[in-house]
C-alpha cells in the first residue's frame, strides 16, 4: 500500500469537516478478529482476544513508517487501563518499535478519550 505525502479528501465521502488530517491504522488479523470463540453453556458464548508481539510489532512498524511519510507524529491508542495484559503487550511492542523511529513523536491515548474527542473536537485533537 502506498501512503501519499499529502492528505486527501476521498471523493463521494461526505464529511462534516474537510480540513482534518487523520489516518487510522489498525490490526484486524488478531484480537477478536481471530475468530476464537465457543459456547459457555446454553445461553452464553466466549470470544478469545488473541494478541501476539509479532503482530503488534508489525502493525506498529507500519504505523511508524507511515508517520515518517506524513507529519512524523503517531498516537497509539489502547484500552490498557482495562485490558492490562493484552494491551500491555501492544503498548510494549509499540514502544520497542518506537526506538527505531526517533524522528517520530509518539504519544499514547485511551480509546474512550479518542472516540469522544473525534466527535466533540476533531480539529483540536493533538494526535
Amino acid at each position: 500500500m502506498r501512503i501519499s505525502d499529502q492528505p486527501k479528501i476521498l471523493p463521494n465521502v461526505p464529511s462534516l469537516k474537510h480540513d482534518i488530517d487523520l489516518l487510522i491504522v489498525r490490526e484486524n488479523t488478531e484480537g477478536l478478529y481471530s475468530g476464537i470463540e465457543f459456547m459457555a453453556g446454553k445461553d452464553a458464548a466466549i470470544a478469545v482476544r488473541l494478541i501476539t508481539r509479532p503482530a503488534c510489532e508489525r502493525i506498529a512498524r507500519y504505523a511508524f513508517n507511515t508517520a515518517m511519510k506524513r507529519r512524523k507524529k503517531l498516537t497509539y491508542v489502547h484500552k490498557g487501563n482495562i485490558l492490562k495484559i493484552t494491551d500491555g503487550i501492544f503498548k510494549d511492542s509499540v514502544l520497542k518499535v518506537a526506538e527505531e523511529f526517533p524522528q517520530v513523536e509518539a504519544s499514547e491515548a485511551r480509546i474512550d478519550a479518542i472516540a469522544m474527542n473525534l466527535i466533540k473536537n476533531p480539529r483540536g485533537m493533538t494526535l
